[in-house]
């Protein structure tokens, strides 16, 4: 696709404006980022309470996190594609429904196994709603508007808070036979079940058509959101010249070959090191933080949990307006990265509770903001056709990262000084991270369509 289709749909969007429809989308795709967050935060506490249930060791409390991200890496690469090949929404939606249905089949789970299996099939779903709503809100968005698509990322801090407190309002108020696990996941799913309801009426976005050649279905949809914004008749009537046949292209055929083409390959390796060292820190230090407060009780772990996920929020806002500063992406998230590390290792020399709050609020701060830049930077390094693949195969080697981790920390925590061994791990996985980002090109001048 040339550079002149690439301007083209963001002209469109530009001229027609944000307006109602973007701000539907934002609430439905950030939604989906909530969920995101929510499940790996939730997947670290039912783990730290299904023991009273069925007698589990850390090593093997690993291992179901490790299978619950080799879902997530099967989800990423497999959501990725179809989204490309048939259409943003068909991924966006079935995602989620596999979500709501093994949910419910989690909540009844009579055995271990049960559950595992459940604990799979939901990473699978899950890894949807992180693939495929970055990109389709970036593809509704009018490019003058892009720092929301960073600000997206404070779904994630939502996320993770709300289940901290739907934990600690069940750990207060719970005073029936049903254990406390099953009780949270059900209020999750029926959460689930109301977003999935939210989405059903979602189009495909302008630029995913316009992108297989379907000119008359990219005019529709962008003609709707003129309408639905309120826009007049002679911004509409400017689609139709814009977007001219000449300018629709065919669908590619090697979408991840395109992907490793020299004109995308440093941005490919370089991103695919990011995302496996942040992942491999990052998702232990949510799923075992039970297991890294244990020495606390179960209420303040999760109100220790609530404060770490809720202080992320803010920090999204701070990185939505550095990225569309001179400081750019890249600098904003390079800084992210280090200062993760820091906090980190901190959080390893910390002795007593308030300490670790405060270090794991400051990381979870940190974490989110240089998510929200990531998640920015992505997609405008990638033309339109690959976009979607680029996302699933990055998200995968984040999976990959997240498959190893969890396996090691739960051997380490079974051995004396694990704790401080994993986490010095982490802190090197950030500063790592941090060198890789350094090489990345800035994108803040490039124009997503």
């Amino acid at each position: 696709m040339s550079n002149e289709t690439m301007l083209t749909t963001a002209q469109c969007l530009d001229k027609i404006g944000w307006g109602s429809y973007q701000k539907r989308k934002f609430i439905q795709c950030g939604l989906a980022w909530t969920n995101s967050q929510l499940w790996v935060v939730l997947i670290g506490i039912i783990l730290s309470s299904i023991s009273h249930e069925w007698d589990i060791s850390n090593s093997l409390r690993g291992f179901i996190g490790t299978l619950y991200q080799i879902g997530m890496l099967a989800g990423s690469v497999l959501w990725g594609y179809w989204a490309d090949r048939y259409g943003r929404m068909f991924s966006f939606k079935k995602s989620l429904l596999i979500v709501v249905i093994f949910s419910l089949f989690m909540i009844f789970s009579f055995s271990l196994v049960l559950f595992i299996i459940c604990a799979f099939i939901i990473g699978i779903g899950v890894s949807g709603e992180l693939v495929v709503s970055g990109v389709v809100f970036k593809e509704f968005c009018p490019p003058k508007n892009s720092g929301y698509v960073t600000a997206l990322s404070s779904f994630f801090g939502m996320g993770g808070a709300f289940v901290a407190l739907i934990c600690v309002l069940v750990e207060l108020f719970n005073y029936s036979e049903i254990a406390n696990w099953r009780l949270i996941i059900s209020f999750i799913f029926f959460y689930d079940l109301l977003i999935f309801i939210y989405r059903l009426d979602m189009d495909d976005t302008p630029s995913y058509y316009f992108a297989k050649g379907s000119k008359e279905n990219s005019e529709k949809i962008l003609k709707k959101i003129a309408a639905v914004n309120g826009k007049d008749e002679a911004v509409v009537a400017l689609i139709d010249p814009i977007l001219n046949e000449n300018s629709v292209s065919k669908p590619k055929s090697n979408s991840y070959k395109m992907l490793f083409h020299r004109d995308h390959l440093r941005a490919s390796l370089l991103l695919t090191v990011i995302y496996f060292t942040k992942m491999f820190g990052y998702v232990n230090v949510l799923m075992f933080m039970p297991r890294f407060l244990s020495e606390y009780s179960k209420l303040t772990q999760y109100i220790a949990i609530f404060i770490q996920q809720l202080f992320g929020i803010p920090g999204v806002f701070l990185a939505a307006y550095l990225v569309n500063t001179k400081f750019g992406r890249v600098k904003t998230l390079a800084a992210c990265e280090f200062s993760a590390a820091l906090f980190v290792f901190l959080f390893l020399l910390s002795g007593n509770v308030v300490l670790v709050v405060i270090c794991t609020s400051l990381m979870s701060l940190v974490v989110l903001m240089g998510y929200g830049c990531l998640y920015t930077v992505t997609p405008e390094s990638y033309p339109t056709e690959i976009r979607n693949t680029a996302s699933g195969w990055l998200f995968s080697a984040a999976r990959i990262g997240g498959i190893i981790s969890p396996t090691i920390t739960g051997v380490l925590l079974d051995i004396p000084g694990g704790k401080e061994i994993a986490l010095a791990i982490y802190s090197i996985s950030f500063l790592i991270d941090t060198a890789c980002v350094l090489f990345l090109a800035e994108t803040r001048q490039n124009i997503i369509k």
